[in-house]
């Protein structure tokens, strides 16, 4: 393994792993709250819903409780996770709420394997780690992360979803990539060492 390969960091919940059914399920019969008529209007989950951070919490508490009816985000993210580990440094980072035995046990599950993995207890702390760490890309599908990573001078990666789309839509930062699915983030790291072969290389 090089030991100075460029880092890539990147998020969990709604990034790599799907739990959409369950949240469905879960807002309907918890807080009467129907999710089909929603539209972007806000940065993140908690705000899209329409619920409290607490609320939320205990939503993703119980969904990773239910581990089994999460499901990939993308069927291609095994392959292009194991792709962009032949040159890159992966790290898992994510302030999810379950615990890490839960979502560690589940990514082997599906094939997945990182480098390393780094638990923040708030999203907008994934800048400050990251840079202690050298990660220099991070794929998310939280707005504030995307923000926050380009004006520290990195590269996001803004996975699209229902509560970041107008802020996508938006988005003039050349630092920050919407994409739809992974197979356009496979094609993102493509094109970088196109124009630069050396690129994973720190």
């Amino acid at each position: 393994m090089l030991k100075n390969r460029t880092a890539i960091g990147i998020d969990l919940d709604d990034t790599i792993a799907n739990g959409l059914a369950f949240i469905i399920k879960y807002l309907k019969e918890n807080c009467d709250i129907n999710i089909a008529h929603k539209h972007g209007n806000g940065p993140g989950e908690a705000d899209f819903f329409g619920i409290t951070n607490e609320q939320n919490n205990k939503m993703f508490r119980e969904m990773w409780d239910h581990s089994d009816e999460i499901k990939l985000m993308d069927k291609n993210i095994p392959g292009i996770i194991k792709f962009l580990s032949k040159d890159y440094e992966l790290y898992l980072v994510t302030a999810t709420v379950a615990p890490k035995e839960s979502y560690t046990k589940w990514l082997l599950e599906h094939g997945i394997k990182f480098d390393n993995v780094v638990h923040v207890n708030r999203s907008n702390k994934k800048i400050t780690y990251g840079i202690k760490l050298g990660i220099n890309y991070y794929i998310d599908d939280f707005s504030e992360v995307a923000k926050s990573v380009a004006d520290a001078g990195k590269h996001a990666i803004l996975f699209k979803r229902p509560w970041n789309i107008d802020f996508a839509g938006r988005n003039k930062n050349p630092l920050i990539k919407a994409v739809d699915n992974w197979s356009e983030i496979k094609e993102y790291f493509l094109d970088i060492q196109r124009e630069n072969p050396a690129s994973h290389i720190k």
